[in-house]
Order: structure tokens, then sequence, then C-alpha cells
């Protein structure tokens, strides 16, 4: 799909300052930091998340002191520059069009981020996404989106940034603290089985992205599946509402 004359000057802008900020670095006698991160698609995103959330140096502590979602969105947004790539927000671009986008050029690759997204959550999880496409083209898999493996690849990196967002151990406490993604019959029981529907079939329709679906239901990537498989079982406790006539 061609880029729309927004996306292609965003990405202009983008790649000018990087090169800016590699020159000015050149003059000011700096040397260049070297994002080293690498991921593989043949690796779980389990353990990607974790190498990945290691090298971010955000521990659990730190995360659920936190006061909200735009102090989480900084602290993802530093912890990630202090990788070695620099984080750009880009705007006049429609979300529909680009949430977010990567440039993997190394040294100093560039992450942008559309700042008509207006969700600090959303904006958070899609840095981390396009932060698990920058290790894949460190690691040599930067075409992982050609040869009809683009859905394997986008999902991969959605379930992967989810388990940096909220490690698995974090997830596990979730149920006895009553903080963080719910689980999947706790999303039934809040916003009730026909929203629930609507989102996954607007997913399944592309309609939306993985990134609002997971902000609309609260979330994670690889809970929406187990989700898709509770209300497929129907209700447990009640008897199926009859058709309307």
């Amino acid at each position: 799909m061609s880029k729309s004359p927004e996306l292609r000057l965003a990405i202009h802008v983008m790649s000018h300052r990087r090169d800016v900020a590699i020159e000015l670095s050149d003059e000011l006698g700096y040397s260049l930091p070297e994002f080293r991160e690498i991921a593989h698609l043949r690796e779980s995103p389990l353990t990607v998340g974790q190498r990945l959330r290691q090298a971010l140096r955000v521990s659990e502590q730190e995360q659920r002191q936190w006061r909200n979602e735009w102090q989480a969105w900084r602290r993802w947004r530093a912890a990630v520059e202090d990788l070695g790539v620099l984080v750009f927000q880009f705007s006049d671009v429609s979300l529909q069009e680009a949430r977010g986008v990567t440039l993997p050029l190394f040294p100093m690759p560039v992450i942008g981020i559309n700042s008509q997204e207006p969700s600090a959550v959303a904006r958070s999880f899609t840095l981390l996404r396009e932060l698990v496409y920058l290790a894949l083209a460190r690691a040599g898999e930067g075409n992982a989106t050609l040869n009809g493996s683009r859905a394997d690849s986008e999902r991969f990196a959605e379930e992967t940034a989810s388990m940096v967002m909220i490690p698995q151990q974090m997830l596990t406490k979730s149920p006895r603290h009553g903080s963080f993604a719910s689980l999947p019959g706790k999303t039934l029981d809040l916003v009730g089985r026909p929203f629930v529907q609507l989102v996954l079939e607007a997913l399944d329709a592309n309609c939306i992205t993985a990134v609002d679906a997971c902000r609309y239901l609260d979330l994670r990537w690889d809970y929406v599946e187990k989700l898709r498989l509770e209300l497929r079982a129907g209700p447990a406790d009640s008897p199926r509402s009859q058709p309307r006539r």
C-alpha cells in the first residue's frame, strides 16, 4: 500500500532529524550509541519479552508506583531512548494509516509515534511494538513481513509488546491485587458479551487494530484470544437468550 503524502513527509522529517543527531554527535565528539537488542520469529514472545524488559530496566516495583498512564508513557519512552533509539512523534497522519513507524537505520534507529493517539496506554504499546520490529530488523529479519508472513510478524510483535508492558508475573498477581489487565472472565462481566463480540468481529474484519482491541477490552493481547474462546463457550450459569421476534 502506498504511503500518503503526510506519512512520507513525517518519515522524511524524522530521517532528517536522525541525520542531524548523527552530525551533531560527531561534531561534539560523542560516540554513537549502538542498539544491540535482537529478536527472531522462531523465538517465543515470552522469551523475547522478558529479554527486552530486562534491557529496558523497568522493574515491577517501579511500574506499580507510576501515578498515571502519562507518567508510564514518559518512562517507557526514556527507557527505549536509553537503548540508543531516537523516539519522535509525528502528526497530520491518520491513525488508520499509521499509529507508529520504524526506521531500522543503524546506528540510531528511529521510532515514530502518531501524536493523534489520545491514549498514553496506546502510545506506550505502539512504542514497545515498534521496538520489537527494530529488534527483528537488527537480527536480520527486517523483511519478515514478506512472503505471506506479515500477519505472523505483526502478531509476534504485538504479543511480545504485551509481554514487555505487563510481564507474566505481574499478570499472575493482578487477580489478587485487582490491578493491571483484567482476565477474560472479568472482562465479560465488566463490558458484557455483546460488546466483546462487536470488538472481536471488528478486529477480524480489520476495522480496528489489535491495539484498539486491547484498549477497548482492557486486556493484554495474548488474553484476547482466550477471551474469544470463553465467548464461544457461552454463558456458564444462565440459559441462552431467545431471539427477538
